[in-house]
């Protein structure tokens, strides 16, 4: 099975990914990643236990990567809580279900 990859990319106001993400649901397939590209600091970030993060910075964009594992059980809801920065990016949390 091909791995699904969503890319979410935010290249306006730094206060996009609060607005466009919050409270707001993505669904990705088991194994799947969700890749959110920004030009700003979306700060620390805390998820359930289960999914795989990791950032990475390189000239001057940060991507987030999480990743769904291939053992998760259909309708799973993982939560991501963005600290924001501040004076730029307001904190903001999404939920990635399991499709």
């Amino acid at each position: 099975m091909a791995e699904e990859v969503v890319y979410l990319r935010f290249n306006a106001a730094p206060e996009n990914q609060a607005t466009v993400l919050s409270g707001k649901t993505v669904k990705v397939s088991k194994g799947g990643i969700v890749d959110i590209v920004s030009w700003f600091d979306l700060g620390r970030v805390d998820r359930s236990p289960g999914i795989f993060g990791q950032s990475k910075r390189d000239n001057g964009v940060t991507t987030y990567r999480f990743s769904v594992p291939e053992n998760a059980i259909r309708n799973m809801t993982y939560m991501l809580c963005f600290e924001g920065f501040p004076g730029e990016v307001p904190p903001f949390t999404f939920k990635v279900q399991v499709g």
